[in-house]
């Protein structure tokens, strides 16, 4: 019986591990990122929550009867259930898309066999509240005659010779007209939308503090969005938006970049923020005047989603909320991260809202525009923020021998960002002339060698951080149908000696 409970406590903590890696996966986004911090998450809740309950309950147990054994197999399986039973009884339709969508990319190597096992698994995940539409009867073909003997008596007529095929028909898609409300909006608003970058710390303690220690991050970047609501250079954003930021920068539509903003107001539990930069005649959002904004209302947002500025959008609003005292618009309108403090406007140009939340679906959260005006009203207490400083960048992403798909290459930048940092920690004195590379294995367990011009030093200080991101590129390669020979990314505005900045060019080569 010992051996059935622990193989049961095993099964039940890698079908938690697969689900719960899924669904981090499927909120995270796509690609290597956001396998990494699946798999990461995956292995926190379902492995070492386990192990920290386990240590508790056997240390009380054994107060209670001293030579009792250790209960990390019950522990395990406990747990791993309440994560299995709590996602698919509280998350279903979520559950059952993560399945099927992400949980193929956390198997390096995974044949189409394993994926029909995973579509066959997700099918036993009921799909709450869904109705298996009736079959409609086949409509009967206009003049048609009952089927009775007259009729299956009667000559058939003779049939006609088949008229040959037309070609197809190329018609042009009409032309949006430049007059629809969402057109008219972001003509007439999006000069008064700002974009926001941030600096903040990273966090020295915690579970992933040895994580970012490792990959040589000491610092992170954030996007978000804002709107000008007074010409003397007033901004609101959403609170998370600046929250733990030790320098800012806004920057408008024409691309003037303000690296002197003070925190007037932070409104944590309202989740706004109140914003001052030097100017004096910003174009301005108005404030909706209605006192509550009609259900099936249009709904049109402007803000920056992951990274993409000036995008808009347009919906409806679906439902009034109040969240714990803060009111918010559940609206259909689709934002994403970086769309944050960003306007909701109404059909006029008046905002409604600050896009808030996003469940990466159709379930999108705004505050509602009266808790912008209390916010307006609060007393200010200003607070300069230090000037914001641009971190490396991506420069350039090339393949070798292959392609990646644009979403892959999208998603191997934000690999590019921690390749930069981890430069940025290392890579001192740069050479001018500064390359890496790293070759990979065919497998996540195989190992890994390097070769590069910076000093051993340096390459000894990189070396851990760059393995890590190496099983995140075999994992992206191991997916790819015909996957690239090499990858090099060229890392630029990395600091020199002398105040001078330089690149340095990381290959990874299989």
């Amino acid at each position: 019986m010992a051996f059935v409970g622990i193989a049961v406590a095993l099964v039940l903590a890698a079908v938690g591990v697969l689900l719960v890696g899924s669904a981090a996966a499927a909120l995270t986004g796509g690609g290597s990122v956001a396998v990494f911090v699946g798999l990461g998450s995956a292995l926190v809740l379902c492995v070492l929550v386990p192990v920290l309950l386990e240590h508790r309950l056997t240390r009380a147990f054994r107060r209670l009867q001293p030579g009792a054994k250790s209960m990390f197999f019950q522990t395990l399986a406990l747990v791993n259930a309440v994560w299995l039973a709590a996602l698919i009884l509280l998350t279903p339709r979520f559950v059952r898309s993560a399945l099927e969508q992400r949980a193929p990319g956390l198997i390096p190597g995974h044949s189409a066999s394993v994926e029909r096992w995973l579509r066959r698994a997700a099918s036993c995940i009921p799909r709450s509240g869904s109705v298996s539409p009736r079959q409609a009867p086949a409509a009967k073909p206009s003049g048609a005659k009952p089927l009775g003997s007259a009729a299956v008596n009667a000559p058939a007529a003779p049939s006609a010779a088949p008229a040959p095929a037309a070609p197809p028909l190329i018609r042009e898609a009409p032309e949006a007209s430049e007059d629809t409300p969402a057109a008219k909006v972001y003509r007439e608003r999006a000069g008064s939308v700002v974009v926001i970058h941030t600096r903040s710390a990273i966090p020295t303690s915690g579970p992933l503090a040895a994580i970012y220690e490792r990959l040589g991050v000491s610092f992170g970047e954030g996007l978000g969005s804002g709107f000008v609501v007074d010409a003397a250079g007033l901004v609101v954003t959403n609170h998370h938006v600046i929250e733990g930021a030790v320098s800012l920068q806004v920057v408008d539509k024409d691309g003037v970049h303000f690296d002197d903003v003070m925190l007037l107001h932070d409104d944590a539990h309202n989740d706004l923020a109140l914003l001052s930069v030097p100017a004096t005649d910003l174009p301005v959002a108005p404030l909706s005047t209605t006192k509550q904004v009609a259900i099936g209302a249009r709904a049109i947002a402007i803000g920056c989603p992951l990274g993409f500025e000036y995008t808009l959008t347009e919906g409806i609003v679906s439902a009034h909320r109040n969240i714990e005292g803060t009111r918010f618009l559940q609206m259909q309108t689709g934002i994403a991260p970086g769309s944050s403090g960003g306007p909701l406007f109404d059909q006029h140009g008046a905002v409604i809202g600050v896009n808030t939340a996003t469940s990466g679906g159709s379930l999108n959260l705004a505050v509602d525009v009266a808790e912008v005006k209390k916010l307006l009203e609060e007393p200010r207490d200003p607070k300069p923020l230090a000037h914001f400083e641009q971190g490396p960048r991506v420069a350039s992403l090339e393949t070798e021998g292959g392609d990646l798909d644009p979403t892959t290459r999208m998603n191997l930048r934000e690999v590019g960002s921690l390749l930069g940092n981890i430069a940025l920690k290392c890579a001192k004195p740069l050479p001018d002339d500064a390359q890496f590379t790293l070759y990979l294995s065919e497998s996540l367990t195989g190992s890994t060698h390097n070769d590069s011009n910076l000093s051993q030093e340096a390459q000894s200080c990189m070396s851990l951080g760059l393995q890590l991101l190496g099983m995140q590129l075999t994992m992206v390669f191991a997916q790819t149908d015909k996957p690239p020979a090499a990858l090099n990314i060229i890392i630029a505005d990395l600091p020199r000696e002398g105040g001078s900045r330089g690149s340095l060019v990381f290959h990874f080569k299989r």
